[in-house]
This record gives structure tokens, sequence and C-alpha cells, in this order.
């Protein structure tokens, strides 16, 4: 099986017990909260009632450690940024990339191809996943993407791989040229791996734009 759908069905594991890590921490959290509260209240010596006190605050012995990132990061909003990127989107995309892959600000400019020229890897992608929620209010979808290399197999018929490329250009509004490689004659390994180097900035920004026009419909 392609590396790279390893590490995307790992990661539908690791956003799943991610799930359930937030949720325990979230209930152990709550747990030390109502143990520090418990632990402020203290019986005076009258036996009149009860006194709250505050818990004792010690001062730091040394300030925090201030670190430093390597003088080779240069993706600062501060940087100026490509003229390629012409609108917001594309300039909050190239930051999200730059500051999770550690590349330079000028490189991701909306041709650059995310698994080729910028080298991001599964995890990578899962991180600006996250920022794109943030930012954007919706994730990029990485499952469907996922399920696309998944379900392209050897004993795929022709109707089978055009049905999901055609998701792609719905689902995720990728531009799928109609020559794509790997299609004809059918390539499995081949149409995996041109399938992800479609995964531009500006497919990403293509999935903004779309996920927008989708929401004021």
């Amino acid at each position: 099986m392609h590396p790279v759908i390893v590490l995307l069905s790992q990661l539908l594991i690791i956003v799943i017990l991610g799930y359930f890590l937030a949720r325990f921490v979230n209930w152990l959290q709550s747990w030390v909260r109502n143990r520090r509260e418990e632990a402020q209240i203290k019986i005076s010596p009258q036996g009149l009632g009860v006194v709250w006190e505050p818990l004792p605050v010690s001062a730091p012995d040394s300030p925090p450690e201030v670190r430093e990132e390597p003088e080779s990061w240069d993706w600062q909003r501060s940087t100026s940024p490509p003229a390629a990127l012409v609108d917001d989107v594309h300039r909050a995309l190239a930051v999200i990339i730059s500051e999770t892959r550690r590349v330079d600000y000028e490189k991701c400019v909306p041709s650059a191809r995310l698994f080729v020229e910028l080298g991001l890897e599964s995890i990578d992608f899962l991180e600006i996943s996250f920022r794109m929620d943030e930012e954007f209010g919706f994730h990029y979808p990485i499952n469907d993407l996922a399920s696309f290399l998944i379900s392209v197999g050897e004993g795929s018929s022709s109707d089978d791989v055009e049905r999901a490329l055609e998701r792609l250009r719905t689902d995720l509004f990728m531009t799928v040229p109609a020559d794509l490689e790997g299609v004809q004659p059918f390539d499995t390994a081949r149409l995996r791996e041109a399938v992800l180097e479609l995964v531009t900035v500006q497919s990403l920004y293509d999935y903004v734009i779309g996920m927008r026009k989708r929401d004021d419909m």
C-alpha cells in the first residue's frame, strides 16, 4: 500500500484518539479544579464555621526561558508576500502553511504542491486542516482525500475511477484534468501520485472559496 495512504489512514485513527483524549483532559482539568477548591477550605480554630483562604502562590525562581526560532525561519507576516498572493485568503493560507511546515513564506505561491515542492507530511496536513478551521470556520476534509486514495485500487473499474474523481471535484472543489495521469491507461500507483500532486496552495484556496459560496447559497 502507498505510504501516503498508510499515513492518512493513521491520521484517521489519530483524529479519533485525539477526540477521546480531549474529552479525558477536560474531565481531568475539571477534577483538579474541584480538588483545588476543596483544598482552600480550612476549619477555624474556634470551630465556628468554614474560612476560605487563598492557596499560597510562590514566586518563580527564575524568569521563563525565551525560546528563539532558528534564523532560517522566514515566515513571519512582516515578510513581503509573494506577488502571486493576490488576496487575504491566499496570504492566510501561506502563513498557515509556512508556520506549520516551517518553509519560507515566499515559497507558498498558489502553484506550489504541498507534498512535492513544500515537502509536507501527513501530520503537517492534519495541522493545516485544524488551522484552516480556526481561520475560516471549516477544516480541510482530509478524510475524503484519504477515502479516495484507498478506494481506487487494482479492482476498480473505469466508472469507479470517474465517480471517485468527480467527488474530488464536487466535495473538495479540486480542479481535476480529464487527462489525469493514471486514468488511461489505468495505473493505481500513478493515479494516486497524480492526485496528491493536485494538492496545491491553490487547491486549498479553491476549497475555501467553494465552501464560502456553498454556505451563501
